[in-house]
């Protein structure tokens, strides 16, 4: 990265190193002769060139390149052809070629950059946002606590039912904002894990305690089947918590009035030492045309549209998130019967 990062600045250096490497290239050609072809190496340095420069360095290098070549072909290589002008014409197809090579490429790094560049912007721009609305989210809970005590036991059902509503809307916010702000540092390769030693059970636990009551709401049953033992594992309890509500929270919100999920933890038996979470609903399924696209982030399927609001961003932070714990989130699914998505990780002792 350092002596590509030379190169693009000492432009004139470039062109020097891109010359000296087309002399070595045709030294080694007259050396060899006939026998072994050194051809194809000609367009090296004029790729070198090209992607440290610009497109005038990238004609430059294309039209040295050329010459040098015709000089070893006729000159320095003795061929002889059939008709004076056939040296000529190669050499300007050969041009041709290094020309076509060199500013394509030129044109490939520039938009490159300019998407590298734009990306960036994004990030940071989505990094700047969600910490602000992670504040005032913060300052909205404050507020609505302090009123709650307030209104102390003399509380009225009504009021009640109006801060659970403000209660459940808040998780959902944050929620929303952590994926992106996830999502920001993802994409600008400055999310890093955390891992401690965690106990998996209580992980997802935790998640459903905080999305039950949407699920409740909803009228959506949530089953859960968990082992009786603790599972150890080595992860972020954040980035986990986070992939556990997003996927928890799909379920629910694609999961129709009066369906069910099932989230579970199970133990593998192949490859040992392995516990598989999953998460299975009853909602309208995925097609199998969709089942990569939904991971790509802010894509929704037709049937996900018709069911329920949202981004379309929580499976691809999600599946990145794992990722990062070496694993890989996966789903099964068949229109019309729901969807499971699961995903395994490794357990740090053996469980007797």
């Amino acid at each position: 990265m350092i002596l590509s990062a030379y190169f693009d600045i000492h432009r004139y250096r470039t062109i020097i190193v891109g010359i000296l490497m087309l002399c070595v290239v045709a030294y080694l050609d007259h050396v060899t002769g006939t026998d072994i072809s050194f051809s194809i190496f000609y367009l090296v340095p004029v790729l070198f060139t090209a992607w440290h420069t610009d497109e005038t360095f990238a004609i430059v290098a294309s039209l040295i390149a050329a010459t040098i070549w015709l000089i070893m072909d006729t000159v320095l290589g003795g061929k002889t052809y059939p008709h004076h002008l056939i040296p000529y014409w190669n050499a300007l197809v050969r041009a041709s070629f290094f020309l076509i090579s060199g500013v394509l490429l030129v044109r490939l790094r520039m938009a490159l950059r300019d998407a590298l560049t734009s990306s960036k912007l994004k990030a940071e721009m989505m990094s700047i946002v969600s910490h602000e609305f992670n504040n005032s989210l913060v300052s909205i809970n404050l507020a609505s606590t302090l009123l709650e005590e307030d209104d102390g036991d003399n509380i009225s059902e009504h009021r009640r039912k109006l801060y659970g509503i403000l209660t459940q809307t808040h998780r959902a916010m944050t929620r929303t904002v952590k994926t992106f702000l996830a999502n920001a540092r993802l994409d600008a390769g400055k999310f890093t894990l955390e891992r401690k030693p965690i106990k998996l059970r209580e992980i997802v636990k935790h998640s459903l305690d905080i999305i039950k009551p949407l699920g409740e709401e909803k009228g959506v049953e949530i089953i859960t089947d968990f082992p009786d033992i603790p599972i150890p594992l080595e992860a972020d309890p954040d980035a986990l918590s986070l992939v556990m509500g997003n996927l928890i929270g799909n379920a629910i919100k694609y999961t129709p009035t009066g369906g069910h999920i099932i989230v579970a933890i199970k133990m593998e038996d192949y490859p040992a030492n392995m516990a598989r979470v999953s998460i299975e609903d009853t909602g309208p399924g995925i097609d199998k045309n969709d089942l990569s696209a939904i991971f790509s982030g802010f894509y929704r399927t037709s049937q996900g549209k018709h069911a329920a609001k949202g981004f379309g961003l929580g499976l691809k932070v999600s599946r990145e998130l794992i990722e990062n714990h070496g694993s890989k989130l996966l789903v099964e699914s068949t229109p019309g019967h729901g969807a499971k998505f699961y995903f395994t990780l490794p357990v740090t002792k053996v469980l007797q």
